[in-house]
């Protein structure tokens, strides 16, 4: 019997070393090397997991490196590549750890998408987006609450779960410093506010901003935008989810020429 095993296990390595050899060699052509990744998913040996971590440092077989990482489970591999000084490999490693949804790595996305570079932290916020409502909800409110687009993102996310935790966030973000972070507090209260956050959208809608470009802001990535058109439609929808009886809106500048 020991003498199956040690054969199997013998012929196991020798069926993955051809792979392993021709993943690695960067005279190879790109289409070849990541044929014989892919070959190795699934692969979980001492010396796959050691090449699939050096692969991740190859731009040419970083995704199908990566994604074999998280096949193995080599969660330690991939906390390991959080430290390395390439973007993309931080970004390839966050965004396989979310892959794996498990609980226990939610400090580590956490931190992984306050990464200062976009790249990164853009996967980590990817990699919390695998985990199914309630999960993460506590993680994406604390990312939420930091602002940014980072923040933005989080928030949409708990948006899209239906979270009770994005409402008291969006409220939160309401008095906010930076008008973007105001815009997704808004927005978010748009889609899961109630009929007690028309009061406190009113004074938003009925300052009767310019409309704001977003080099003015400092945030080139988002359009121009008025933000009091915005406060606006959340009060719309929020009536129509709600019709509210005592905090109905009332005509805004009836005197204002229509937009």
């Amino acid at each position: 019997m020991n003498q199956c095993i040690a054969l199997a296990l013998a012929a196991a390595a020798l069926s993955t070393a051809a792979p392993l050899a021709t993943m690695m060699d960067a005279t190879q052509p790109a289409s070849l090397r990541n044929q014989a990744c892919l070959e190795l998913r699934g692969a979980a040996s001492p010396e796959a997991i050691a090449a699939f971590r050096s692969g991740l440092d190859d731009a040419a077989v970083r995704t199908c490196a990566a994604t074999n990482l998280a096949k193995a489970g080599a969660v330690s591999a991939l906390t390991e590549a959080l430290e390395s000084e390439q973007p993309p490999v931080r970004a390839a490693a966050a965004r396989e750890l979310g892959a794996l949804a498990r609980p226990d790595l939610l400090p580590i996305l956490a931190k992984a998408a306050r990464d200062p570079d976009l790249l990164a932290a853009t996967n980590a916020l990817e990699g919390l987006k695998n985990y199914p409502a309630g999960v993460a909800d506590a993680t994406l409110a604390a990312l939420a609450r930091s602002g940014g687009m980072i923040g933005t993102l989080a928030l949409d996310r708990l948006v899209d779960l239906a979270s009770p935790a994005a409402a008291p966030v969006a409220r939160q973000l309401l008095a906010a410093g930076e008008l973007s972070d105001q815009l997704a507090g808004v927005k978010a209260l748009g889609e899961l506010g109630d009929s007690t956050d028309i009061e406190r959208l009113k004074p938003i809608a009925e300052k009767d901003r310019e409309t704001v470009s977003g080099g003015a802001r400092g945030f080139g990535l988002m359009p121009a935008f008025s933000m009091a058109r915005a406060a606006r439609t959340a009060i719309a929808r929020i009536e129509q989810r709600q019709p509210p009886s005592l905090h109905r809106l009332q005509p805004l500048h009836a005197g204002r020429n229509q937009e």
